[in-house]
């Protein structure tokens, strides 16, 4: 174990007006343009012994990570599993995936995968160009909140909504990685946060507002390198937020009566420009929570040693509801579950000096991810869902009685099994890098 160099570099991955009108003919794309760019962060480490490449990209999640991470490997000899990506979850610009890493109900389907070679090149762009750059750095963490998150499991007379519910299970941690150079320079930011990144979807879905962006977290990112000194490039990966939605939304839920003595669900949409003006304002407030983060981050780690491992766990797999046709469940209200195929978790862990990365291959629910955390004798975490796959979203025991959107999307058969297995799969990894 040497000395830790390193090197962070973000590029744009912006689709051209002449991708977007090739995937609207073949009708795997509904924008037309794009209202700002979007980026791909790349951060390269290298401590002698070995490599490390943390990749963060502003798309629903990362596409094709098994083949890149092939192709990473063998060119610069980084190790599989000291290679992790993360997204910012953002649902306003293409959807790309290949067969096996797509939404767990297109799993076998591949979607826009010249655009995931697109995106590759420039990944492997990215890494040539840090690889020339890699100088001494010291990697810090730093740890706060931030309360730009809040529970969308909310039950109502109608069932559960995707709404606020502020007395749900809610992790308000921001946690960031910082480089900083030789003079104390910051070199590159990375923060982690449990949140999807959705504000615009529902004008996305009607039809409103066709153009492609960054959404919330690519405001974040960007008002926080105006914030910093020099060029200091800012990634940002969602964390365990299977059932997190930022508190304002443009799309809306409510519940109504129904003029025959029951309720029910009604959606309403802001204005397109409040909705944008909200954006900003919890920009500005997660943007501020990042920078006085990062100035507490004054030490770092000169030399640190990179370990990694992962293990596989199967559960027994459902239906899910959504798939039966199931709408407006209540809280508690219980389902005949039908078995189907079993679902394959895919759990990560990796340990640079006292930091520790957890990685899981699905959309977790905030009190799944705090009983992974809660296992780790780490308290630095960065915890990076949709790892290496997507098995869809996946409630604990007790967010599933919500009922909510993740309960109808899940195909977890038992929670309670869940829970054993992927936990017991932590402590195993635990025991492998202690």
């Amino acid at each position: 174990m040497g000395k830790l160099k390193g090197y962070m570099v973000k590029k744009a991955i912006t689709p051209s007006a002449e991708m977007l009108e090739e995937y609207a003919k073949r009708g795997t794309s509904d924008f037309v343009r794009a209202y700002e760019d979007t980026y791909v962060t790349t951060m390269l480490l290298d401590n002698e012994d070995t490599k490390f490449v943390l990749s963060t990209i502003e798309m629903g999640s990362f596409p094709g990570q098994k083949r890149l991470a092939e192709r990473i490997e063998d060119t610069y000899g980084v190790p599989r599993g000291n290679i992790w990506f993360a997204a910012t979850h953002n649902h306003q610009t293409l959807m790309a995936y290949e067969g096996g890493e797509g939404p767990s109900d297109k799993n076998d389907d591949s979607m826009n995968v010249d655009y995931i070679d697109f995106v590759h090149g420039i990944v492997m762009d990215s890494l040539k160009e840090a690889s020339d750059k890699l100088q001494p750095i010291r990697l810090g963490y730093g740890q706060g909140e931030s309360w730009i998150n809040v529970s969308r499991e909310c039950p109502s007379f109608a069932g559960t909504l995707q709404n606020a519910n502020f007395a749900g299970p809610s992790d308000k941690t921001l946690s960031l990685l910082k480089l900083t150079d030789e003079n104390g320079n910051p070199k590159g930011i990375f923060a982690n946060y449990a949140m999807h990144n959705n504000v615009l979807f529902g004008y996305r879905m009607n039809g409103e507002f066709r153009e492609s962006g960054g959404d919330l977290s690519g405001r974040i990112c960007a008002f926080v390198e105006q914030g910093l000194p020099g060029d200091c490039p800012v990634g940002w990966g969602i964390a365990a937020a299977g059932d997190q939605n930022p508190v304002h939304m443009g799309f809306n839920f409510i519940c109504e009566h129904d003029g025959a003595g029951g309720y029910k669900m009604n959606k309403f949409d802001l204005e397109l420009a409040t909705a944008r003006r909200l954006i900003d304002k919890m920009a500005s407030e997660q943007g501020q929570d990042i920078l006085r983060i990062q100035e507490t981050v004054t030490e770092g780690m000169e030399e640190a040693q990179i370990r990694s491992a992962e293990i596989g766990v199967d559960v027994k797999g459902r239906q899910s509801y959504r798939s039966l046709g199931l709408r407006g469940l209540k809280y508690g209200e219980a389902v005949e579950k039908k078995e189907s195929t079993p679902i394959h978790f895919n759990c990560r862990l990796t340990t640079i000096g006292d930091i520790a990365f957890v990685g899981i291959n699905c959309e977790a629910v905030s009190r799944l991810g705090r009983l992974i955390k809660e296992r780790l004798p780490w308290k630095k975490v960065i915890f990076i869902e949709m790892a290496y796959g997507h098995v869809g979203y996946v409630p604990d025991s007790e967010t599933e009685k919500f009922n909510g959107f993740s309960t109808m999307a899940t195909m977890v058969y038992d929670t309670e099994e869940m829970e054993r297995k992927v936990l017991g799969a932590f402590d195993e990894l635990v025991k492998k890098l202690v």
